[in-house]
């Protein structure tokens, strides 16, 4: 890649680009099937992926986003009957949220 000009580094970005956008359309196409906004098809993601229970913290924590974010997205989740949200054991603050 040394030997690259600015017009091949500039090409090779902008595919990049495009292949990312591509499937970032992809997984909002999926969450869409599932009927879900994006997020909260995330958030489900998440707590799949970690066995289906992920402290609300980490969540937080992990993905970036406020605490009200993704309090708003596993409140859908909850409505949905997908998700409970519970107190961690031995805790009176922090919640888990479990598949339901």
């Amino acid at each position: 890649m040394d030997d690259m000009d600015g017009d091949e580094l500039a090409a090779m970005a902008q595919r990049l680009d495009h292949g990312y956008n591509q499937v970032d359309k992809l997984y909002y196409e999926v969450a869409r099937a599932c009927g879900l906004p994006e997020f909260s098809y995330w958030m489900i993601y998440d707590i799949v992926q970690h066995g289906g229970s992920r402290p609300v913290a980490a969540l937080c924590s992990e993905w970036g986003y406020s605490k009200q974010t993704i309090n708003s997205a596993l409140k859908h989740l909850s409505m949905r009957g997908l998700v409970d949200l519970v107190y961690a054991e031995g805790s009176r603050k922090n919640k888990v949220a479990q598949l339901t």
